[in-house]
């Protein structure tokens, strides 16, 4: 990042952000005693979530038939996928995961445990990649993804310079875009965009929402203590938001609005009468 001559509203929230990008894009500054603990743990938690991202990857590619190499690749698209996109969106500079190589450490790291140790887990231990607790550690990914997501956003484009609907979808972009591509480069339906399964974008796209609102409307103040402490206080709250709303997400049915196919193709086997299929939740 490009240090900025002057301090105004934008470099303020620049300033007090910029730690929470320790990891996954963006330049480190010295933490405060007020800081470092909501920095540390986001850290730890997108460092944890890019592992069990790329396993979430590995996993689906050996089961699609990949090898090794291929099972790395969609591994490493699942997990840096999203902020490749971002970076790229942005027009940041360089994407984060090549100055940060950690990252495809982490992956390649992952996929070797999951190619020769996980047959092992699931046949002889009976362990599921639907467990519930690979599911939770998912979502402890997906909320750390969503908050540096937006920030990353608010960062590079200013308070000041973007809309703010920017900063949502870059937190959904981060989050969310390695599975879409991951999914069509294994020529599936992209799980996210379909009602079959459990809301998944839903999630990170609320942990954005509030993250962006709250920082609009909590952290316009010049006192730069009171920056640091709302920064990280709006950060703890998105990134619960996110965490919960997938957990809760679990185990029920709701579903975004979609339209009934299995109704619609019924009607048209019927002389094609009452046509027209209505938006419902399952």
């Amino acid at each position: 990042m490009k240090e900025q001559e002057h301090y105004d509203t934008a470099s303020y929230l620049k300033s007090s952000s910029s730690s929470l990008l320790n990891f996954r894009g963006g330049s480190s500054t010295a933490l405060t005693a007020s800081t470092v603990s909501v920095d540390n743990f986001l850290n730890a938690v997108d460092i944890f979530g890019t592992a069990v991202f790329a396993f979430s990857g590995a996993l689906t590619a050996g089961k699609k038939g990949m090898d090794l190499l291929g099972m790395f690749i969609i591994a490493t698209i699942t997990a840096v996928g999203g902020g490749t996109v971002r970076d790229l969106v942005l027009d940041s500079g360089t994407v984060f995961w090549m100055e940060q190589t950690l990252y495809v450490q982490i992956t390649a790291v992952t996929t070797l445990l999951t190619f020769y140790v996980w047959p092992t887990l699931e046949s002889k231990l009976g362990w599921k990649d639907t467990a519930v607790l690979i599911c939770t550690a998912d979502a402890l990914g997906l909320g750390a993804f969503s908050v540096l997501g937006t920030q990353k956003a608010i960062n590079v484009l200013g308070r000041d310079k973007a809309h703010p609907l920017a900063w949502v979808l870059s937190g959904l972009v981060s989050s969310c875009f390695g599975g879409i591509i991951r999914d069509m480069m294994i020529l599936q339906k992209p799980r996210v965009l379909y009602p079959e399964r459990t809301l998944y974008a839903t999630p990170p796209l609320l942990g954005s929402i509030v993250y962006t609102v709250l920082t609009i409307f909590f952290t316009s103040t010049k006192n730069t203590t009171n920056q640091l402490r709302n920064t990280q206080i709006i950060a703890s709250i998105a990134f619960l938001v996110t965490f919960v709303s997938r957990v809760i997400c679990f185990n029920t049915s709701l579903r975004l609005p979609h339209w009934d196919i299995k109704s619609t193709t019924k009607t048209d086997n019927n002389n094609g009468e009452d046509d027209k299929p209505s938006p419902r939740i399952d």
